[in-house]
């Protein structure tokens, strides 16, 4: 993370302790990743040290309360039109249909041996966080943000499906409660289950929160719709929304690195296979 006291920004301190952190790892012997989802005020800073735009990241928004995604205008319109929407997510909810098979658990601490379980039955080709017990216990131990997760189980076997760490954060202006990891990562028929299962449990038992989050590739498009959730790279939450964009650069030795590590292109976004769990916002 990156941040500045008010008092000494616009002095190139960004610019300096950045490329510091760049020199150290330029020397390194072996290949070095590094990417950051950096706001539109330190993203040109990276491009010109030599980072490159890999694409966005679609975000997904269950909107409950439409006045905390803009400003001005649109949130007093945004907050005049809070219970037609919360209308239509009910309607659109009675029309989804839940897999009669599946239960769902609910777990007030996050069960790290169960997701990453999870994660290793199918474990996608693209770039991603390594989800060991480790990283589960470290990354979801932040103190700004409470976890819970949810696993799906089928109901004869109770052999476990899906699970969904959910994060909820209250900054004193907007509740929200954000989809932060989803596994197995890569799709399939049993976690698209596991996930019908869960997402009515979710959008229950957060109805109280402004918004509910989630990454758009983290769930299918049917799904999320039918839930009541809209993707921000597209109208309307485009008009309203800042676009998400992910950043790279290679470490190789080189002054022209080929972009490219373990067979994939680190410029392509087609080659990520990222959740929320690999931003710092949630």
């Amino acid at each position: 993370d990156t941040m500045g006291h008010p008092v000494h920004q616009r002095k190139g301190l960004f610019t300096r302790m950045t490329q510091r952190s760049f020199d150290y790892y330029g020397d390194v012997d072996e290949d070095v990743l590094t990417f950051s989802i950096p706001n539109a005020l330190s993203r040109p800073g990276y491009l010109k040290l030599g980072c490159r735009e890999v694409g966005q990241l679609a975000t997904a928004y269950r909107v409950h309360d439409p006045g905390t995604l803009g400003s001005g205008a649109a949130a007093r319109v945004g907050g005049a039109a809070s219970p037609l929407i919360r209308l239509g997510q009910f309607l659109w909810t009675r029309r989804a249909s839940e897999p009669d098979d599946v239960t769902v658990i609910r777990h007030r601490a996050v069960p790290a041996g169960t997701l990453s379980s999870l994660y290793e039955r199918d474990i996608p080709d693209g770039i991603h966080a390594l989800r060991d017990e480790q990283f589960y216990h470290w990354r979801f131990d932040r103190p700004d943000w409470d976890y819970e997760a949810y696993v799906a189980r089928t109901a004869e076997r109770a052999v476990p499906i899906a699970g969904v760490v959910v994060g909820r954060n209250d900054d004193g202006k907007t509740v929200t409660a954000a989809m932060t990891d989803v596994v197995p990562l890569m799709a399939g028929e049993d976690r698209r289950r596991g996930l019908a299962a869960i997402l009515p449990r979710v959008a229950a038992d957060h109805s109280d929160a402004d918004v509910v989050v989630a990454s758009r590739s983290e769930i299918p498009d049917d799904l999320a719709s039918a839930y009541g959730f809209l993707p921000d790279d597209e109208f309307p939450l485009s008009a309203v929304t800042t676009p998400t964009v992910l950043i790279s650069r290679l470490f190789d030795g080189t002054d022209d690195p080929a972009w490219e590590l373990g067979g994939a292109r680190l410029d392509d976004l087609d080659d990520w296979s990222l959740t929320l769990a690999e931003r710092n916002t949630f």
